[in-house]
């Protein structure tokens, strides 16, 4: 069976609790296995060849900055099925997955991936919905209504989600209330239809309460419930975990369709895709603006000009009716800056946002014998580190907002030292093994990599979170430093406070041997001038005191009331 099109779902997340517990627990589970990585066959040789081996330090080593682990789920295979309205009709769409696995990086960010083939929608319309509906995780909004995602469910969200290890018959799927008959299927890991949002602040009684955001079954099931639970859960028993970006997965396709060859026109040194308003066409200098604009007198060529470059936008920036973007302008800067055209001339245009990294063929002999197997075990991960880097970064700024909130700072307590140092020990090990400024010597991948990271404005991020984290740094260096001067001032204090007392034990002590050997106590200072050196001694003595009581009566007063507060 030929395949239209290839997917890969990357679902990215925070966890709070230490890299070695997770892993621990993780591989505590019989659902998931490490991945090998031994160079065994071509695609793990071609790994080897194409990535410095710093990178695949990070990706294919089970004793660098990351893990990775294969579920045993779904075994060999496993199905992918998304249930969606379409115009008022509910359509099944179904993908076969050809493996799922989880990378747990040490920056507390973890990346569940789910890869996929799609066998049976060849029409490119249906490949847009495959990759929007495919992607979310919950509802992008609710509404007031008695159903608060049926809104939701009409435009962004899926009907339902369902995994199994077997075929389902797609008669189930489709019928009203599909959960009574999936839950006695053992090949069914996971079925949701997001019936917990429906009445999102209302608990079995009807009552309103508070809930947290809870992350769909195709999520939770196949990471491990036992494991993992969603961050706001009530269960503490489990590792609480976040999605980083939204309620959205980043996506990833490659697709062969022959609209490919018509986005690579020439005219008058510009390519079809990056056609704007000020473009002057041949054939269509006189209704260049009518090109951008839903008008009824456009020619045909004109209009299958504008639904080639529509198609192209709404495949790269994931939209499966209509572009999001009505602005002529934007749309023009937005294609030239989110496509990589390199093999154009070819038939193959890439194109690469915050959420997608998408690829489009006009040959079905490229797909199968090139694009699809560098899809998937070359691009993935240029495409996983960059989520990862960014991911990584958005965790770092909420741990350095959360580290920043110091009321008192003078008071600031060790544990929050220490916080803070495990943060800034945490940013070094990231920025020296994760954050790579290049994973290849091959000029597309370096091309690709850099786009991936422009697009993520991850270098931009970083200079700033580099600055956030070094001032704070710095402060609390320079607070250790006032800390560490104040308690050496009061041991200078100290040791004034007896220095009387030193002077006058050495005054009692000074003594002389006469002739006959024998000590004789200050007999060669006269008794008034001893009495004088006494005086003086003692009245030092005693201003001391009472100057170090002065200073530091406050800190006593401080403390007695405190003991006070205690016995009472």
């Amino acid at each position: 069976m030929s395949i239209h099109s290839s997917h890969i779902f990357l679902f990215p997340f925070s966890f709070i609790d230490s890299f070695d517990k997770v892993v621990e627990k993780i591989e505590y589970q019989k659902n998931w296995l490490p991945e090998s990585f031994e160079i065994n066959n071509a695609d793990r040789f071609n790994q080897h060849v194409y990535f410095h081996d710093y990178a695949e330090a990070i990706f294919f080593s089970q004793s660098g900055p990351s893990r990775c682990y294969r579920s045993t789920l779904t075994g060999d295979g496993g199905f992918y099925y998304i249930l969606c309205n379409d115009n008022g009709k509910k359509k099944l769409y179904e993908l076969r997955l050809t493996k799922i696995t989880l990378y747990i990086f040490n920056t507390h960010i973890g990346v569940l991936s789910f890869f996929a083939e799609n066998n049976l929608s060849q029409d490119k319309e249906d490949i847009l919905k495959i990759n929007e509906y495919g992607r979310r995780l919950f509802p992008q909004f609710l509404t007031d209504d008695e159903n608060k995602i049926s809104a939701c469910q009409g435009a962004f969200l899926p009907l339902s989600m369902t995994i199994s290890s077997t075929p389902i018959n797609p008669e189930t799927l489709l019928s009203p209330d599909p959960e009574p008959i999936l839950a006695g299927l053992s090949e069914v890991i996971s079925f949701d239809d997001f019936r917990y949002f429906k009445t999102f602040n209302k608990n079995d009684n009807g009552e309103y309460e508070s809930k947290y955001i809870k992350l769909p079954g195709h999520i939770m099931n196949v990471l491990g419930e036992s494991i993992f639970t969603d961050k706001g859960s009530p269960d503490q028993d489990r590792l609480p975990i976040k999605p980083v970006i939204d309620d959205r997965m980043f996506v990833m396709c490659c697709m062969h369709n022959e609209i490919a060859n018509r986005l690579k026109i020439c005219k008058n040194g510009d390519y079809q895709y990056l056609l704007d308003k000020n473009t002057e066409w041949t054939q269509l200098s006189q209704k260049q603006c009518e090109l951008w604009s839903k008008n009824s007198d456009l020619t045909v060529e004109e209009q299958n000009v504008r639904k080639n470059l529509d198609f192209w936008y709404r495949f790269i920036f994931v939209d499966k009716n209509e572009s999001t973007c009505q602005s002529v302008n934007s749309i023009a800067d937005l294609l030239k800056k989110h496509s990589y055209d390199r093999w154009i001339n070819w038939g193959t245009l890439y194109g690469v946002s915050r959420y997608s990294f998408m690829i489009l063929t006009a040959s079905e002999f490229e797909f199968n014998s090139k694009l699809k197997k560098h899809f998937a075990n070359l691009y993935y991960y240029l495409a996983l580190l960059s989520i990862v880097e960014r991911a990584s970064v958005l965790q770092f700024s909420q741990r350095v907002t959360d580290a920043s909130k110091l009321e008192d700072a003078q008071n600031i307590a060790k544990k929050e030292i220490e916080q803070i140092s495990t943060l800034y020990y945490d940013y070094i090990n990231f920025i020296n093994r994760i954050y790579l400024r290049e994973v290849t010597a091959q000029e597309q991948g370096i091309e690709l990599y850099n786009l991936l990271m422009d697009r993520m404005n991850i270098k931009e991020e970083i200079d700033n979170l580099d600055e956030e984290i070094s001032e704070l740094h710095t402060y609390v260096s320079l607070v250790e430093d006032s800390r560490r001067n104040r308690k050496m001032a009061v041991l200078n204090n100290l040791a004034v406070f007896f220095l009387p007392a030193s002077l006058i034990a050495a005054i009692m002590g000074i003594g002389f041997i006469d002739s006959e050997l024998s000590i004789n106590w200050y007999s060669s200072i006269n008794p008034t001038v001893y009495r004088a050196i006494l005086l003086i001694a003692s009245m030092g003595g005693i201003s001391s005191i009472l100057i170090f009581i002065t200073i530091y009566w406050r800190s006593f007063n401080r403390i007695l009331n405190q003991i006070n507060k205690l016995r009472k």
